[in-house]
Formats: structure tokens, sequence, C-alpha cells
């Protein structure tokens, strides 16, 4: 029989990241690009957080995702070092990670009232309230603070396609058919966006009264939506990243921050945010035929020939509706269907370029990466987690 030897020492990392949601997927890709290059270490998965599991594997750090008060508490009585990724308050002993919530809420309330909602409000999901409720917090301090009224929900919104899944109570279809119109709602989740869309649909409510942004951008949540849902992609690969490099930091004997926030990646724009009856009629027949004819190499003056109006007058009315104009609509909406794309299907580059209207695709290639930060290759590495 053959006598094996280790040939080296190797730390042994036990995580706990649990869920199949597109943040604890970014996080896992993140920290396990810090590990694989130079990093000798054993990455182990735990099901769940249990005393006996963590005393079989014997780890020199914990990686955990609390999402819940009881997993704070149970962080707060290991010996082990530990790093938490949460949004919930910080472990006694252990590092947290989140990410940035002023960062998120600014950005937000930015996005809505730079497309030119000056009525704002946020709600959010019950079953990811303790972890992600401070963001409707920040989202509304940060909206008085500029001066701006918000309003928040009486009542959490069910998850319609969660099971079991209980009819919206009066209360809340009140709350939102109450709300001005038109008005930019923020979603501290994606669930909770995506039930304001199958809600609205369901008991009569246009969603065109409404600007719906989400967080996470889920890319299940925000694709079934019905208009697709806008939301904050929370760089999740980055808070892995960050996690890996704390852990690096605790073995190395160094100090540690208590706490460490991320900033949120970008807003990924997508239809429940361009939606909106603060369009007049010609308005509206525009940015339908821009979203319709994507596929096309449209121009602004074929889209002002549509509806019936100059380029200047249609220039005019866009600016009065979104603060922006028509050409940068197509743009935008061309990014967005390049980003459907590009994650629902394994087609080249040059052909994703063609079917949201662009002849060249270095043309396309330069205006993706201006206005998300990545090239169409980079962005599709990231977001198929």
């Amino acid at each position: 029989m053959t006598t094996y030897q280790r040939v080296g020492e190797f730390k042994r990392v036990a995580w706990y990241l649990p869920g199949d949601d597109h943040l604890s997927r970014a996080v896992k890709l993140g920290f396990y690009r810090y590990v694989r290059p130079e990093h000798p270490w054993m990455c182990v998965y735990m099901e769940r957080l249990d005393r006996e599991i963590i005393a079989e594997l014997a780890p020199d750090a914990l990686l955990v995702r609390a999402r819940y008060p009881n997993e704070i508490e149970f962080v707060n009585e290991l010996e082990i070092p530990t790093v938490v990724v949460t949004g919930l308050e910080a472990p006694r002993r252990a590092p947290r990670l989140w990410t940035d919530l002023d960062a998120v809420t600014n950005l937000a309330v930015d996005y809505l009232t730079g497309l030119g909602y000056r009525s704002l409000a946020w709600t959010g999901s019950l079953c990811v309230k303790d972890e992600f409720f401070g963001f409707g917090e920040a989202f509304r301090r940060e909206v008085v603070r500029r001066g701006l009224e918000c309003r928040a929900s009486l009542d959490d919104i069910p998850l319609e396609f969660h099971p079991p899944a209980p009819d919206p109570s009066d209360e809340w279809l009140d709350w939102l058919a109450g709300l001005p119109k038109p008005c930019g709602i923020f979603c501290t989740d994606d669930a909770a966006g995506n039930a304001i869309m199958n809600h609205c649909r369901e008991y009569g409510l246009p969603t065109m009264n409404f600007g719906v942004l989400g967080v996470g951008n889920n890319p299940m949540a925000c694709q079934i939506a019905h208009p697709s849902l806008s939301s904050i992609d929370l760089d999740g690969e980055r808070i892995g990243y960050a996690a890996g490099r704390l852990i690096q930091a605790i073995f190395d004997g160094e100090t540690v921050p208590g706490e460490t926030l991320v900033p949120p990646l970008q807003v990924i724009a997508r239809n429940s945010t361009f939606e909106s009856r603060r369009m007049d009629s010609e308005v509206g027949r525009a940015v339908r035929h821009m979203r319709e004819h994507i596929h096309k190499q449209l121009r602004v003056e074929d889209v002002a020939e549509h509806v019936g109006m100059s380029r200047r007058t249609l220039e005019r009315k866009f600016q009065e509706a979104f603060g922006f104009s028509p050409a940068e609509m197509l743009r935008r909406y061309r990014v967005q269907r390049a980003q459907e794309l590009l994650l629902e299907t394994d087609w080249e580059i040059r052909r994703v370029a063609t079917e949201v209207g662009f002849q060249h695709s270095r043309h396309f290639i330069s205006l993706f990466r201006a206005m998300t930060g990545f090239t169409p290759a980079d962005y599709r590495d990231r977001s198929r987690l």
C-alpha cells in the first residue's frame, strides 16, 4: 500500500452561504477568485450552521452569510475566526461585510429622480425582511434629506411564486393604488419588485403608473417580471473577494476592521422604470415603437416620423418626461436588450450587436462598456454565476 504525505500546509476554510439567490452565487464566485491564484486553502461547504459539523470539519476560519438574527447569535458564540456577510447588526467579535446602504440608496434616489419621478415610495417582502429591511429606512432618510416625500408600505408583499402564496392584503392594495401618479417605488429586494408587477396585473392596477426599482439584480426575479424589473447590482463578487482578503488578514495576524462596506455596482435598467403614464400619448407611442423595433437600425428621425412630429418636438417632450433625449432612450433600450441576450443565449457578440440594431460590433462594444463599465464578454462572465 502506498503511503501518502501532505505536500504542504493548507488552511481549511468552511463557508456557509445559503440560498441559490444571485447575491450568494456572486459572493461565492468572488471568494473563489480570491482563493484560486495563490492561496493554499482547502475550502469546504456547510449545508447548515451546526456545531457538530464545524467540529468535524475543524476549519481554521469560517465565512458565513447571516440572514437572520439567530444566525448572528450562533456566530457570537463561536471561538473560530469568522467573517460574516450580513445586512443585520454586526456580530460582537466577527468582522461584518456588507453592501454600503447609503451608496445603494443614493444610487436609487439619483436614478429614480433622474427619470423624472418626484413622488417616491418603498416597500419590501417578508421573506428577506430581516436582512434587507435596512435598505428601506436608508432610502427614506435619503429622500427626506433631499426634501422629497417618501411613502412606506403598510404591509409586506407576499412572494407570488414562493408557496404558500397568500393574497396581498386590501390595506396593501389600497396603499399601492393610493400612491401619487406617477411614483417611483424602491423595493428592498427583487422579489418584492416582482410581486408588485404580478399584483398590479392581477388586480388591474396599471404598471405604467409606477417606476419600480429592485435590489440584488436576481436574473430570475427580474426577467420573469412583466414588465422586466430594473434592479441595483450589489456587486456580490466584490463582497466575496473582500471576504477572502479579510480571512487572509486574519491568518496573517493583522488587525481587521470591524466593518467593511462595498459600494453597489450599478443600476441594471429594464422596462419597469420606463413604462409610465407620465408620458403623453405621443411619447408613449414613441417609447413603444423603440422597444418593439430595437432590433432594427432605428434612428430618432424614424421614431419622430412614426408618431407624426418633428425631431425637435420629440426631443423636447422626452426631456420633459424623462430628463434625457430619445437618442439616450434608444441607447438604454439597446444595452438593456443586449444584457438580456448575453444572459439568455450563447450567441457570439457580433450576433448580439446585430440583434439590438448595430451594424458594427466595435460600436456596440464601445457603447456597452461606456454604459455598464464592462465589455459584453466580461458582463456575460460576471453575470452567469
